[in-house]
């Protein structure tokens, strides 16, 4: 082979890869500081047995009509998790009552079940209970009848007002009455302390 013809095609090679490689080290230089200071993401743990993730829910779901009388009531909640056509768990849900003579009924807990046919909120784990009038009920279960404006349950309760404080073991139900009065009918053993001022005001009448 001719020495000459080697020489020559070597030349010609190194023509195109000497460009070449200093292109592709430029390249590197400008990208390396990027490809070394570029941090990898956290990965995430998810619970695959979190509602949200394996199951359709609303977003903040809100219920909201008037019973017979023309009276609003409306169930709102953080989550809302449709178990059929008409009814859904709740999340934190919230309702309120609207009456006649004795201002808003509200009531809070951690979990609920709302059914829009019965329109009966049923309310679990920290349920808390609210009147307009200065009322404040803590139990741990309750209906609430949202047409019929009645709040009962069959589980402990505690609460205190403008009258005194009570308690009963076995639950209690508040109602309205066909003539305006709202009662709280204690369930089981019970106690009741009435404040003083309230025993002066009954004995004045």
């Amino acid at each position: 082979m001719n020495i000459n013809t080697t020489y020559s095609k070597f030349v010609q090679s190194m023509k195109i890869i000497l460009p070449l490689g200093g292109v592709l080290i430029l390249v590197g230089v400008i990208a390396w500081p990027f490809v070394s200071t570029k941090k990898v993401a956290p990965m995430t743990d998810v619970d695959s047995k979190s509602p949200e993730v394996v199951d359709n829910h609303m977003i903040r779901p809100k219920y909201a009509s008037v019973d017979k009388q023309g009276r609003p009531y409306e169930v709102e909640a953080e989550w809302g998790k449709p178990t059929t056509d008409h009814e859904a768990d709740l999340t934190t849900p919230h309702g309120t009552l609207t009456t006649d003579d004795h201002g808003d009924v509200v009531l809070d807990a951690k979990h609920g079940h709302y059914d829009k046919t019965s329109r009966v909120l049923n309310l679990q784990e920290d349920v808390v209970l609210n009147t307009e009038d200065g009322y404040h009920f803590e139990t741990q279960a309750a209906d609430v009848d949202m047409e019929a404006k009645t709040v009962e349950g069959d589980v402990p309760i505690k609460g205190n007002g403008p009258t005194g404080q009570l308690q009963a073991e076995d639950g209690f139900k508040l109602e309205e009455t066909e003539d305006g009065n709202r009662i709280i009918t204690l369930k089981g053993r019970s106690r009741v302390v009435i404040n003083s001022e309230t025993l002066k005001k009954a004995n004045k009448k």
